[in-house]
């Protein structure tokens, strides 16, 4: 990349890596999902390399660390080992109505790849859960909590936890 005449090196990279298993059982649909991610950051700021994974954003499975709309957006420099279980059923009876309601729960620990001292430091554990009606293609309803707790690099007070209520629709045209 050419920055005002200085070239700097682009050296970011990422990982995941995860399994997830489905049942349909009659009309219930749980599912387990375990999963690992890494992305880099940068070591030095000011020389003419950029160790920052650059991500295209969406990287929200967390509601509180990593969504972009509510939540912290923390998209680079930092590593994440996480678990979620659903489960999902249909409401209605009737075939022509393609509703779904589903429940998730999510753990996952956070910790920065690099830190001013050198060693991985914590973000800190997230749980979430969320339930969701997907009354249709077009229409869904979701509200849901989420708490990061035990967080050494977020906070500059002594509380050490972050806790996050929503309600929402989303519209698809």
């Amino acid at each position: 990349a050419d920055l005002g005449g200085l070239d700097v090196r682009q050296k970011g990279w990422g990982a995941y890596l995860g399994i997830r298993y489905d049942v349909k059982v009659h009309t219930l649909k749980p599912y387990v999902d375990m999963s690992y991610a890494e992305l880099s950051g940068d070591k030095d700021g000011t020389d003419r390399e950029n160790g920052d994974f650059v991500s295209m954003e969406d990287v929200d499975s967390t509601l509180i660390a990593e969504d972009n709309d509510f939540g912290l957006d923390i998209d680079s420099n930092y590593r994440k080992a996480q678990m979620q279980v659903g489960l999902a059923w249909d409401i209605f009876a009737d075939d022509r109505i393609q509703d779904e309601f589903s429940a998730q729960f999510q753990y996952a620990y956070l910790e920065l790849s690099k830190s001013d001292q050198g060693e991985p430091e914590k973000i800190g554990d997230e749980i979430d859960l969320k339930l969701t009606w997907q009354y249709s293609e077009n229409l869904s309803l979701f509200t849901g909590t989420a708490w990061l707790f035990d967080t050494h690099t977020l906070t500059t007070t002594s509380k050490k936890s972050l806790h996050m209520f929503f309600l929402g629709t989303g519209f698809k045209f």
